[in-house]
């Protein structure tokens, strides 16, 4: 009952972050996955140990590489590019 972590912080979710796109980054990716992409990045897919308002995160999804920045409780999709 007395242990701890030391990467997770109480596992919850610290309400909700921002999401928009840069001009053209959502351009080809497929509209009927939009809204599932949105509520994904929505909930912080970040490392909950890293807070770098200048890195770019990745992650891909749906066969689409995602990139994105954090700044604040603002997060922009920077790119998305088809995994080929």
């Amino acid at each position: 009952s007395d242990a701890k972590s030391g990467f997770a912080v109480d596992g919850s979710i610290s309400g909700r972050l921002n999401v928009t796109f840069d001009k053209n980054a959502a351009g080809s990716f497929p509209a009927d996955k939009l809204e599932g992409l949105k509520e994904i990045l929505s909930l912080d897919p970040r490392p909950g140990y890293i807070e770098d308002e200048e890195r770019i995160y990745g992650f891909p999804f749906a066969g689409y590489e995602i990139k994105f920045k954090v700044k604040g409780k603002n997060l922009t999709v920077t790119e998305i590019t088809e995994n080929l």
